[in-house]
Parts: structure tokens; C-alpha cells; sequence
């Protein structure tokens, strides 16, 4: 039977054709199948007609998960719109709880204070961490993006407990790899080495059990970050690459970004940014955001420095204007980096109030890290005379790389 063979005239209840429509899709897009979304959000807008709120729900939560849905493009406005109307409709607080929690991850590309102010929403409404089980393991794993600031940590550890607490009380594997997603990435931050491995370790374990296209990515960018930090650059960059294949089943332009920003940070830690350039060409030109930006501070820099000075100092003089995403300390460092290769002093102090509150952090991009705060700041710090500050930068560096066992880390140069 042919997918448009479903509706009324096949005889089928409406509620029940669009139910099917929707399993179908959804399980496309846990699947990876690039030409998901239409189908399901043709099903979610279906659904907001019919009188069943369940139905309504579980269509529009499946339209909004991760996927093409949630990139930028006419299928994310189009997710946009459809979760608008369905909190407008939604009476229940746990209803609205989930679907603020799913808009957050809707709008984490486009608009990072969209982003923030759903997830907000959904943890008020689903009762703060005090909350029950139920809803809470439906809407912390979304703090992932929506609480992705160095400033957001002290919370964001607070909700990857809360939410390990819950998983295990339920005996949730979904919830329990989310939450190991979570505290994969407070781990790394804090420099915690036993507690990163030991949650990518259990997400591995429970990867046969909770296996959709999404999870086996997030596994893979794990895997690629912590070859990254042994040092091991060559079997870094094939698992990147790896990452990447698995990633555009999920959502094509995120993997895209997260390739951009694993490569840009290996071939820094090689000594090799100059390969990047076609790669940055391309960037350039690409209408959805990508982080160009910061790979072009960075490549011009170590191809021509004259070039480079203009496009440096107009990001600096625009740091009120950044985004304040998942992606923002990672920026911070890059930035820091070209300013420090270009030896701009006068625009060091900007970065250095920004980056030397987090020296004792590494940074967490997302998908991949770019280091400890602190090699940056310490830069900075002694480009300007600031000595105290340096050493305070260098202490810091050197006590979160030895307990992260990041050894690559410790010897590399700002300049890469």
C-alpha cells in the first residue's frame, strides 16, 4: 500500500490515518531518512485539527524532536509556526511543559533567546528540578543546548543530576542516555576524566537499547572529542569524518557545523589551519549561519594577517551583538586566539574579562571542545602586561588539563 493510500476514502478514521502517518515518519527521522520532515509536519498540522489531544501532542513532540526540524531553513520556520499554535491549543502543564522543552530545541540554531526562554518555560512548568520524574526526564535532556553558556554550568550540572536521579528511579534508558549525554559534557567542562569516560562508557552500553540516528551521532562526536584529547589527531580526524556520516541523517547542517568546528580545532592542534581554506570559501557563502566566522578569523590569520586585522577587530568591537548559544564560549576562545596570533593588544582586555572567569573550564562547544579557557586567557593576559592575571590563567590551565589527562592540551600553543 502506497503512503497516499490512508485518508478517508480507504476508508480510515482521520484520527487514526494521521496517528499511522505519524509512526511512519517519526520512524523515518529516528532513522536518518533526509526527506522526513514533510511528511511529519504534514501530519503534526493534521493533527492540530483533530479534537484529541494526545494525538495533537504526540504529532507536533514528534515534529519538533531532533532532526531536519530543527536546522535552519523552511522546515524549522514551518516548526516554528506549527509549535506556536499547539501551545496556544495546549491546556495541559505537562503538555506545555514537553512542547516548550521540544521548541527550545526548534529555535537552538536561530535564536538563542527563543531557545532559552522555551526551556525556561518547560522547567517552570514541569515544577522546577523538584519536579516529578515523569516530566522532568521529558525535559531536562533539553538543557543540553538551551543551557550551554560556562556561566550556565553550576545549573546545567544540577540538571544533569536531577535528571540521573530520575532515570534511574524509573529505570529509563532513554533517560539514563540523556542524562549520560549531559554529564558527558559537565565532565569535560570541570575537567572530571573519570566521570567523562565512565558516562560515555554507559551510553555505549545502552546505545542497543535507546538507538536512534541522533543518539548514535551524539556517541559518535563523543568518541572523536576524546581521541581529541589523548592526542590522538589522526584517529580524531577519521572519527570525525565518521561523526559527519552519521550526523547528516540527522539534521544536514548541524553535522555540517560540527564537522567545521571538530576540523577547524584538529588542524589547529596540527599545525595545519592553511588546508582549511577552500573550506572556509564555502562557509562564507552559506545562507544558514554556519560558524564561517570563526574558522575565517582563524585561517586568515595564518594566511594573511593583513587581512585578517579588519575582519578581527570588527567581531571584537561586536561582542555585546553575540549570540549568547551553546556556541558562545567556543567563540570567545577563537576570537581570543586570532587576537593573540595577530598580537591586536588593544583589543585583548575585551576578550580577557570574558575569558579569564572561566580559565579553571574547559571549553564545550556542542559537539567538540576547543580547549581549556585559561591557555587563552593567559595569552591575552601577557600580550597586555597583565602578569598577575597570566599566571592566575596558567595555574588554571595547567590544573584542569592534568586532571582532564590531556596532555596534547598542555604543550599546545595559542597560535596552534
Amino acid at each position: 500500500m502506497g503512503r497516499g493510500a490512508l485518508g478517508p476514502d480507504a476508508g480510515i478514521a482521520p484520527d487514526v490515518a494521521v496517528a499511522l502517518a505519524v509512526v511512519g515518519a517519526d520512524g523515518r527521522r529516528q532513522a536518518g531518512a533526509p526527506d522526513h520532515a514533510p511528511e511529519l509536519l504534514a501530519a503534526a498540522c493534521q493533527a492540530l485539527e483533530l479534537d484529541d489531544d494526545h494525538l495533537r501532542r504526540r504529532a507536533v513532540l514528534a515534529a519538533l524532536r531532533l532532526g531536519a526540524c530543527c536546522q535552519p531553513g523552511a522546515d524549522q520556520v514551518q516548526a516554528v509556526a506549527l509549535a506556536d499554535r499547539a501551545i496556544a491549543l495546549e491546556l495541559d502543564p505537562d503538555g506545555r511543559a514537553l512542547l516548550h522543552a521540544s521548541a527550545s530545541l526548534t529555535h537552538s540554531m536561530v535564536d538563542a533567546d527563543a531557545s532559552r526562554q522555551h526551556f525556561e518555560q518547560a522547567l517552570d512548568l514541569a515544577g522546577g528540578l523538584g519536579g516529578t520524574d515523569e516530566t522532568l526526564v521529558e525535559v531536562l535532556p533539553y538543557a543540553y543546548l538551551s543551557l550551554g553558556r560556562p556561566g550556565d554550568l553550576p545549573k546545567r550540572r544540577a540538571v544533569a543530576q536531577r535528571l540521573a536521579d530520575a532515570a534511574h528511579a524509573r529505570s529509563d534508558p532513554i533517560a539514563l542516555f540523556e542524562a549520560g549525554h549531559l554529564r558527558f559534557s559537565v565532565a569535560l567542562q570541570l575537567g572530571d576524566a573519570s566521570t567523562l569516560h565512565g558516562a560515555h562508557a554507559e551510553m555505549e552500553a545502552l546505545s542497543s537499547r535507546v538507538g536512534d540516528v541522533g543518539r548514535r551521532w551524539a556517541l559518535a562526536y563523543q568518541r572523536t572529542t576524546l581521541l581529541q584529547l589523548a592526542g590522538e589527531l589522526d584517529a580524531a580526524e577519521v572519527a570525525a569524518r565518521e561523526a559527519f556520516e552519521v550526523g547528516t541523517g540527522v539534521a544536514a547542517a548541524r553535522a555540517t557545523a560540527a564537522w567545521t568546528a571538530q576540523m577547524l580545532e584538529i588542524r589547529r592542534l596540527q599545525g595545519r589551519l592553511d588546508e582549511l581554506g577552500p573550506m572556509v570559501e564555502q562557509l562564507l557563502t552559506d545562507p544558514n549561519g554556519l560558524p564561517a566566522w570563526r574558522a575565517a578569523a582563524l585561517v586568515m590569520v595564518s594566511t594573511d594577517r593583513r587581512a585578517a586585522r579588519p575582519v578581527v577587530d570588527k567581531l571584537v568591537e561586536g561582542l555585546a551583538t553575540f549570540p549568547r548559544d551553546f556556541s558562545y564560549g567556543a567563540a570567545m576562545l577563537t576570537l581570543a586566539r586570532a587576537v593573540v596570533a595577530l598580537e591586536a593588544a588593544e583589543q585583548a582586555p575585551a576578550l580577557l574579562a570574558v575569558l579569564l572567569p572561566w580559565a579553571h573550564l574547559f571549553s564545550w562547544q556542542g559537539t567538540t571542545t576547543y580547549g581549556p579557557y585559561g591557555e587563552a586567557a593567559a595569552a591575552l593576559a601577557t600580550l597586555v602586561g597583565d602578569d598577575a592575571s597570566a599566571v592566575t590563567a596558567q595555574e588554571a590551565t595547567r590544573a584542569v588539563t592534568s586532571s582532564l589527562g590531556s596532555d596534547g592540551y598542555a604543550v599546545s600553543s595559542v597560535e596552534g
